[in-house]
């Protein structure tokens, strides 16, 4: 998803939350940095001199690196197919899964939010993984949110369905929110979807089956979960996403990127709580350079941190970047 990739948890951090207006998502990375940001707006918290100096530099600080997030963002799809995607095409060592998936990358950056929303999560190039209560293993696709309408309906592909056959999901006052199943619509919406999926954990990777698919609808959290079959995995396995390609990693941490990515964050610079700053780096493809995998989590249950989050970043120049981005804002920013 490219979610996921607008809001960060800087304000980006909502790119590819759960909870936050879809749009954002895909200029992420799905939303990290703020893909195609937005800048939170700073209010002074007091009137006097120096106060109103230190406000001042703050806000100064703070366009010119949302202003920086968008010079990259703007530009990243470019550097990807002339500085990655050439040189790992011209290597004779490249997995043909891997090849395949960069050449569906490159498609991928070059799509618009309305072509996005019409993918369902699993038929994504990539996307997350989650297991935010005990049995609910699982894809984990979110609202795409209508923000050119004071509606601020659902627009994804996965409402679309639900409308289609009569399902409604709604907040209900006075009540925990839960998974609801809807098994009949998963037996007819699995018949259009491939549901041997391909999953990445933090070590190896899984391949499994969907097996079911849910709705989660709060005040402050909303979510769809394909439910995945859970018996190819160990119980320490850190389940992180899936592909439709059977790709080739290579499972190693890069402290150099992790540095890289730490040193360009700005918290101050956001307006919601997140946990990018614990975003580690894990695998890169095989064959291929300046692409790595990131996430910031907890195990076995990913309800820990405000933001659990996977990426795929990528190097470029002196600088890091997200090309794919997903996380569930577990703290509710659309609350706050």
């Amino acid at each position: 998803m490219k979610s996921s990739l607008k809001y960060l948890a800087l304000t980006f951090w909502c790119v590819s939350t759960f909870s936050c207006a879809e749009e954002g998502k895909k200029q992420l990375g799905t939303a990290s940095i703020p893909i195609v940001a937005e800048e939170p707006e700073l209010q002074p918290i007091a009137t006097n001199t120096h106060n109103k100096a230190s406000y001042e530099q703050m806000a100064k600080m703070c366009k010119e690196y949302w202003a920086e997030w968008n010079k990259l963002n703007a530009s990243k799809a470019d550097y990807f197919e002339k500085h990655v995607l050439a040189k790992a095409l011209a290597n004779p060592d490249l997995p043909e899964q891997n090849k395949k998936f960069l050449l569906a990358l490159k498609e991928y950056l070059r799509q618009t939010p309305a072509e996005e929303r019409q993918i369902l999560a699993p038929d994504q190039l990539l996307f997350p993984i989650f297991r935010l209560a005990e049995g609910e293993l699982g894809v984990i696709g979110s609202p795409i949110h209508d923000t050119s309408s004071n509606s601020f309906e659902d627009i994804s592909k996965e409402r679309s369905l639900l409308n289609r056959y009569g399902i409604k999901t709604e907040v209900l006052t006075n009540t925990e929110p839960k998974l609801v199943y809807h098994k009949s619509f998963a037996d007819t919406l699995f018949k259009r979807l491939n549901t041997s999926v391909y999953t990445f954990t933090a070590q190896k990777s899984v391949k499994t089956q969907l097996q079911n698919f849910g709705t989660y609808t709060g005040e402050c959290l909303e979510y769809y979960n394909y439910l995945l079959d859970p018996t190819p995995f160990n119980s320490n396995d850190r389940i992180l996403f899936g592909s439709k390609y059977n790709l080739e990693l290579v499972y190693k941490i890069y402290p150099e990127i992790d540095a890289v990515f730490i040193n360009q964050l700005k918290p101050d610079c956001g307006d919601c709580p997140s946990s990018f700053d614990q975003e580690k780096t894990f695998a890169s493809l095989k064959g291929v350079e300046g692409l790595y995998f990131v996430y910031a989590d907890t195990f076995p249950l990913n309800n820990k941190l405000e933001t659990p989050s996977r990426g795929l970043l990528m190097k470029m120049g002196n600088k890091v970047v997200y090309l794919w981005h997903d996380e569930i804002d577990l703290i509710g920013c659309s609350c706050i």
